[in-house]
């Protein structure tokens, strides 16, 4: 198993990670949007979370289906614009209730997502479903699933107002991850 990361820490905490499961790994510092790999190297690709942090998307998956042998797949989950935790907690109730706008734009506040973290220009990249079918199948892969998933309590300001049965109804559709599984032929 490989991994790669752009921080020293992320590194660390990679071969930690997989060390508590008793699995081996070689991790590196790189830049996804430049992996040091060969062409077709690996059968499984796994990216939870992390692409949508990448300035250059697009560039992110191209180089993941290039490191993928034929036949390989990958799951890969970015942020889902339209889910639940950004329109209700962070841009209506967050964002224009508290008044927000006034003092940052939507971008920087996005980027405070990320915690612990003040830096508001951290990139954070928000796509729809279609959006994010379109950029897949550019990249050349083709599609098994795409879903949308976590949509929990923790995620949404007053929770209180919104039922167990509301919660597990829409998280297929207001979930805050799009997750995408995926082929390279």
């Amino acid at each position: 198993m490989h991994g790669i990361s752009i921080t020293p820490e992320d590194k660390k905490i990679i071969e930690h990670r997989f060390e508590i499961y008793g699995y081996h790994t070689e991790a590196i510092v790189g830049d996804a949007e430049k992996m040091p790999y060969k062409n077709s190297q690996f059968d499984f690709v796994y990216s939870f979370g992390v692409i949508h942090h990448c300035p250059n998307f697009e560039k992110v998956l191209d180089e993941v289906y290039r490191v993928m042998k034929p036949g390989a797949q990958a799951y890969l989950a970015i942020y889902n614009k339209n889910s639940m935790f950004f329109w209700w907690t962070v841009f209506l109730w967050d964002y224009l209730r508290h008044f927000k706008f006034l003092k940052m734009k939507l971008k920087e506040r996005l980027s405070l997502i990320e915690y612990p973290n003040n830096d508001k220009t951290l990139v954070v990249k928000l796509l729809t479903k279609k959006e994010f079918v379109r950029k897949l199948k550019q990249s050349g892969f083709v599609i098994k699933r795409i879903h949308i998933a976590h949509l929990n309590r923790a995620s949404i300001t007053h929770d209180e107002w919104f039922s167990d049965g509301f919660i597990k109804k829409y998280e297929e559709k207001l979930g805050w991850y799009l997750v995408a599984e995926v082929e390279k032929h």
